[in-house]
């Protein structure tokens, strides 16, 4: 999680036998916007921030105030770097605590009624929500300490969205892949962690959810989008379309992207002559993608559909085809 420049904190202040006078005043003056007690952005700073970076100075300033913090959920996926559907809507804090689970009020404050002041308040804030987590073992990343990575996308597995949780799946799929520790075909039921961390769950239904997004993991997943999509074939019913490497059209052959090498693939046109095609522009390999999946759709399940944009046809075979 990248945290930029801005935060600021009166403790760090005061243990370097500084003073805080000039940033209480400051405060009241409506200068300053004060995430929690004692941590302070510059109001024009929050309001031109985007959504993630308000975040990362929420997390932050929770992180360094409350004592042994343990970040999880959507917020500990954040930190260790793996993708999220969206900005977390709280900062999600482990306990051991039963009574103490649930969301907090936001202490976000700014004083003044001019239009910077108004525009803070009507702006998203995000509140410390605690989440029961009985035996956790905490791992550090960077200055955060954070639920593991397993555990982070086990607990998104059972209680989030598919949606969002099989894009943190994926995310974790494409980390795992990396190390050398997943095939590029295999899903996370081959990690031996995460089939044991879903056994584990004493209820069957949440044991279900989660082996349905492991099995619909895949570490070749481009782009957050692309796993929204695959989430969203799931909903709708749809077989998950399976891009082929060698494709047909009407008077030609391609070997598929990888025979001609990086760049370049092998073509063979109807009267046995061989040529090398460059390979396309990204916005042109993203709209032929586009032209697929909407040809998929118009065709319906359990069949196959080719689309073909710019003069070079791409087959998706459905896995049931």
């Amino acid at each position: 999680m990248e945290i930029l420049p801005g935060l600021i904190d009166s403790a760090a202040i005061v243990r370097t036998h500084g003073s805080t006078d000039a940033i209480h005043r400051e405060f009241r003056a409506g200068r300053l916007v004060r995430i929690r007690r004692g941590f302070y952005v510059r109001t024009v700073d929050w309001l031109r921030a985007r959504p993630s970076e308000r975040f990362a100075w929420s997390t932050a300033a929770v992180a360094r105030s409350v004592k042994d913090a343990v970040l999880c959920g959507e917020t500990a996926a954040v930190a260790i770097g793996l993708p999220t559907l969206r900005t977390p809507p709280c900062v999600e804090l482990a306990t051991t605590l039963s009574g103490r689970s649930g969301v907090r009020r936001s202490p976000l404050m700014v004083l003044g009624e001019d239009d910077a002041a108004r525009q803070v308040r009507a702006k998203r804030s995000y509140p410390l929500r605690y989440c029961l987590k009985p035996g956790i073992k905490p791992e550090a990343h960077g200055e955060f300490r954070c639920t593991s990575p397993v555990q982070t996308i086990l607990d998104l597995m059972v209680t989030g969205k598919l949606s969002e949780a099989l894009v943190v799946a994926d995310g974790l799929a494409a980390r795992l892949h990396r190390q050398g520790m997943l095939s590029a075909g295999s899903d996370l039921l081959a990690v031996s962690e995460i089939v044991d961390g879903i056994s584990a769950h004493p209820h069957a239904s949440a044991q279900r959810r989660a082996a349905r997004v492991a099995a619909l993991a895949s570490p070749l997943a481009e782009s957050v989008g692309e796993s929204y999509s695959r989430a969203a074939f799931e909903l709708l019913g749809f077989d998950q379309p399976v891009l082929q490497h060698v494709s047909m059209t009407g008077t030609a052959l391609s070997a598929g992207w990888t025979a001609g090498g990086r760049n370049s693939a092998l073509w063979v046109n109807s009267m046995g002559r061989r040529s090398t095609l460059r390979r396309p522009s990204v916005v042109t390999r993203r709209r032929r993608r586009l032209c697929t999946v909407k040809s998929f759709v118009r065709t319906g399940s359990g069949g196959s559909a080719s689309a073909s944009c710019g003069g070079v046809g791409r087959m998706w075979k459905t896995r049931n085809g």
